[in-house]
């Protein structure tokens, strides 16, 4: 086994590890009822973390923008980093009304 295949076998397995993130979220948000736009509002969040605790995701901030915040849990698994931990929030009723008005609040770059 040569460095190059460790290496594309690692990012292989980190990519199966994001995918895998991806679809027990959107798992989780189908537990309480969210329906396919929910689902897939909260698989591409999910999506956009790197890691990082952001004021986005506090529950004062998600407060500001919809009507009905609930903690849903905690995400954590003991081989992971202490960075990779972070807790789940099931969002409803958006104060913002549709997504096209939203989405500049919800969008983040880089």
């Amino acid at each position: 086994m040569t460095l190059g295949d460790l290496l594309h076998a690692l990012r292989f397995l980190l990519a199966v590890a994001a995918g895998l993130r991806v679809l027990l979220t959107g798992l989780i948000a189908r537990e309480p009822g969210a329906r396919r736009f929910g689902i897939v509002l909260a698989c591409v969040c999910v999506m956009d973390r790197d890691g990082r605790q952001s004021r986005a995701d506090s529950p004062e901030r998600l407060q500001e923008l919809f009507a009905s915040v609930k903690f849903a849990g905690r995400v954590e698994h003991p081989l992971s980093m202490p960075y990779q931990l972070f807790d789940g929030y099931v969002c409803r009723k958006p104060k913002f009304g549709t997504l096209e008005k939203g989405w500049p609040y919800g969008k983040r770059w880089g």
